[in-house]
């Protein structure tokens, strides 16, 4: 039986079956799919009931697909919470675990570099399917020992990243960072190194984990945006920026200054290009980002032409304890991708 509600307390019955296994089709291992008419719901309540007394029937995965308009989808989605009837699910759900991951080893080997990770399962249910993946660049360059592991209760895995030394972005593995995923229990990372000094999203051409973007992050409407951190939260950023708007990172220093470059990783730009002002611990740069598509501004979802713009910074520049970055636009916008200062 299938059930929907706008408010959880008022339920409109919209499907019923006295056997499923009679359905026209019906496989153990095939999905079953249920039509009906459309009809408006916040939500949904699926009852089933055994047809043999001491047998227990077992949903394997459920969706619900929003109704058409004509033949188009509509332009929004719902959004699925679980609840409030979580407790009434059958404890029996495969239980969590958790995760610690070191570096074990840099080397180089030829014309590459080599890092091996150590993941060890520090909690009592065996981890399932870890996985690597980048954190500031979304690199396709390196190789790995293994991928999608399954740790045992106190077991160790050790994998074993292979590179370029001179990787195309410009990031080498260690300054790249790395996040582990594992099915059953929470990511841990390995942070990019310490000569990575302030870096914020992940260049990979997509907005949706900024403020505003694609995936959902409400957007910020201040004009000035402050950010402290060597590694800020990335939905705290605006995605547009625009004249007239100022973002401002507080970050710390290094204990042995040197000359470094900040990269400016955008998504999309305004049709003629964009002025940079970095004002960095009070020296002023300036650079021109290239003409972009001027898709983004509007439709953040929208694959345009990313660019990345490059800034040289003097070593007597950044201070040994607290910097200070300021970003912005003389004239022009743009889409934030990344940006980093290593």
């Amino acid at each position: 039986t299938i059930e929907v509600s706008t408010d959880a307390t008022t339920w409109q019955k919209v499907y019923d079956t006295l056997s499923a296994t009679a359905l026209p089709g019906y496989r153990p291992t095939a999905t079953m799919e249920v039509q009906i008419e459309p009809v408006k719901a916040r939500f949904i309540r699926v009852t089933v009931s055994p047809a043999v007394p001491g047998l227990t029937p077992a949903i394997d995965e459920f969706e619900v697909l929003p109704a058409r308009v004509g033949k188009d989808a509509p332009s929004v989605l719902p959004t699925v919470a679980f609840g409030p009837f979580t407790k009434m699910l059958p404890a029996r759900s495969v239980k969590r675990t958790t995760l610690e991951a070191k570096v074990l080893d840099t080397k180089t080997d030829g014309d590459d570099e080599i890092l091996t990770l150590r993941l060890r399962n520090t909690g009592a249910m065996t981890a399932l399917f870890s996985s690597v993946h980048p954190l500031l660049d979304y690199r396709n360059d390196f190789y790995l020992s293994d991928n999608h592991l399954s740790i045992p209760p106190g077991g160790s895995r050790d994998i074993t990243l292979r590179a370029p030394r001179q990787p195309k972005g410009g990031l080498t593995l260690g300054q790249t960072g790395w996040r582990i995923e594992t099915w059953n229990a929470p990511d841990v990372l390995i942070e990019p190194t310490p000569d990575v000094l302030l870096a914020i999203g992940r260049k990979d051409r997509m907005t949706r984990e900024f403020a505003g973007g694609a995936g959902g992050t409400p957007a910020i409407s201040e004009a000035r945006v402050r950010l402290t951190g060597r590694l800020p939260a990335t939905s705290s950023l605006p995605l547009l920026m625009e004249a007239g708007r100022m973002v401002e990172f507080t970050f710390p220093g290094s204990d042995s200054p040197r000359a470094t470059v900040l990269r400016i990783h955008t998504a999309d730009q305004s049709p003629g290009g964009a002025s940079l002002r970095a004002t960095l611990n009070g020296r002023v740069f300036t650079v021109k980002i290239p003409a972009g598509l001027g898709l983004q501004k509007t439709d953040p979802q929208h694959l345009a032409k990313s660019k990345t713009v490059e800034i040289p910074v003097p070593a007597d520049v950044l201070r040994l304890n607290q910097n200070s970055l300021i970003l912005e636009l003389n004239d022009g916008w743009f889409t934030w991708d990344a940006l980093d200062l290593r």
